[in-house]
């Protein structure tokens, strides 16, 4: 079964904000054709360019999300942008107006997914190209010195704006575990919330070389061989993922928390070579595990279950399997069940899916899965 990725809290997407940056651009050109400074020679032409850009808008907006992934795995794809922002600038005669805003936004992307490196490579580019057209059209020499340091100034603060909007939005997802966000969305049990420093040193996982190998269970000292405690809804998981632990080792202290303090067996496998992730995409992938423990705990009453992390070349997939009574109403999606559906928002912002799904011999599998940088 599959389970669309919803675009719920898009103000967060670098596709979003691509596109309504754009849009923005174009009414802010759109406003400039009716100012009374308009030359009336040249108003029938940037109108009619001031349209086809419209048009070209409207593919921009529904291929944004394509483009940006485009963009990730080839920045190659940045010259078409900065063909068809200078293309209009160039038909326009070089003026600042109503087209260079438009064409900044080929600065928005490079900011947003690679921080100074990119924000200021591409305003550097961005000065160069627009200097270098104008030496062709033969318009440099129409300008002073003063004029062609304010223009080229403009790109390289246009690149700092969205380069201090993107750290911020980095902050915003790097909030560590026990937030408010967090804790308003996902609270996470008693059983599942135990102090890491109350827990044994384990030895981080070591990918097998062999990706069909699956390693071992992990074995239960046996001096936390403690009787059951009592589970509740309370609590927090008070490691923050991402800053004090690696996420392999936060899985198996989970794997091992959960066999100590609850009835049910759970073994842990882990396939491939093992790779890093975000904080954002440690964050989600624990909160995944935890939750998916917790219905094992209250709804399923199994026997055995299984956590597999599985690294894939361009994915990471975490999966929950339970030998328990299954879907009672066929559907997780239940009436009160926030949890999974605040999950499965969270991981689409990632670019991620929630699969659940229910066994013909009975039981519930849960997978997870992340795309890898």
């Amino acid at each position: 079964m599959n389970i669309p990725s919803d675009t719920w809290h898009t103000r967060s997407q670098n596709d979003t904000l691509f596109w309504v940056y754009r849009w923005l651009a174009w009414v802010i050109a759109g406003l400039t054709l009716t100012l009374p400074a308009e030359p009336l020679l040249r108003l029938p032409r940037d109108a009619g360019l001031w349209g086809l850009l419209g048009v070209l808008t409207i593919g921009v907006t529904a291929f944004a999300h394509v483009y940006v992934r485009l963009m990730q795995e080839r920045p190659i794809t940045l010259v078409l942008d900065f063909l068809l922002g200078f293309s209009f600038i160039w038909l326009s005669e070089g003026n600042i107006l109503p087209f260079l805003p438009y064409a900044l936004g080929v600065i928005v992307l490079p900011a947003l997914l690679w921080g100074w490196r990119g924000a200021l490579g591409t305003a550097a580019s961005f000065v160069v190209i627009d200097l270098l057209g104008m030496q062709i059209l033969g318009l440099l020499g129409t300008y002073g010195w003063f004029e062609l340091a304010l223009r080229a100034s403009i790109p390289v603060a246009f690149a700092l704006i969205w380069l201090m909007v993107g750290q911020r939005r980095s902050k915003h997802d790097d909030l560590p575990q026990g937030s408010d966000w967090d804790s308003a969305l996902y609270p996470t049990p008693a059983f599942l919330s135990f102090q890491m420093n109350q827990i044994p040193p384990i030895t981080p996982l070591i990918a097998p070389s062999d990706p069909t190998m699956i390693s071992p269970p992990p074995v239960r000292p046996a001096s936390i061989q403690t009787p059951h405690e009592s589970v509740s809804r309370s609590g927090m998981f008070t490691a923050t993922v991402g800053e004090h632990i690696a996420f392999p080792t936060a899985i198996e202290h989970l794997v091992l928390g959960t066999n100590r303090q609850s009835e049910v067996d759970l073994q842990l496998t882990t396939l491939g070579h093992i790779r890093p992730l975000t904080n954002a995409q440690q964050s989600v992938m624990l909160r995944v595990a935890q939750e998916a423990l917790l219905n094992i705990q209250h709804h399923a009453h199994a026997q055995h279950a299984t956590l597999t992390l599985e690294y894939e070349p361009q994915t990471l997939t975490l999966m929950v399997q339970d030998d328990g009574v299954g879907l009672l109403d066929g559907t997780y999606e239940r009436p009160g069940m926030h949890a999974l559906r605040a999950l499965r928002y969270r991981l689409a912002e990632l670019d991620g899916q929630l699969l659940v799904t229910e066994q013909s011999s009975g039981g519930v599998v849960l997978e997870a899965r992340i795309p890898l940088e």
